[in-house]
């Protein structure tokens, strides 16, 4: 068996940045200076025991209010010089709230951003999705590192 990637690894734990006011940097200082609870994390699971078949399955736990959500694939990869993110090798993607499949949406003029709608009552949104690993060595994104 091949060792994963460790950069397409990393990849595949930054796939979406979540845009919720309580989980960027300055909530969390802001939280921890007036001694507020600071945000959740999100958690992360791998399951590459597909790695084999050039697949890895994510699921992600993200903390969220109810109302409308918008989430971001990373379009600029470290390392790369554009935007460049390997979202054509995303698929099967799955967000649930509590045991409701939520619909969504890609936005209309960018790719990388994805919308829905958190139902009243949630406080964590659930993403299932999976990564195809190419077998391209060559240029940049999805493609080998060394």
């Amino acid at each position: 068996m091949k060792p994963i990637n460790t950069l397409l690894v990393a990849a595949l734990s930054l796939l979406f940045c979540a845009v919720v006011p309580a989980q960027t940097a300055l909530a969390t200082k802001a939280a921890t200076l007036n001694n507020a609870p600071v945000p959740a994390p999100i958690e992360l699971a791998l399951d590459a025991s597909d790695a084999p078949r050039r697949v890895l399955h994510a699921r992600m736990n993200i903390p969220v209010t109810p109302g409308p959500l918008t989430l971001y694939y990373p379009a600029w990869i470290p390392g790369e010089h554009g935007p460049t993110g390997p979202i054509t090798d995303l698929v099967a993607i799955k967000f649930t709230a509590g045991r409701q499949t939520l619909a969504w949406e890609r936005d209309q003029a960018d790719m990388f951003t994805f919308h829905l709608t958190v139902p009243p009552d949630s406080d964590t949104l659930d993403a299932a999705l999976d990564f195809l690993m190419t077998t391209n060595t060559e240029g940049f994104s999805a493609g080998a590192s060394a």
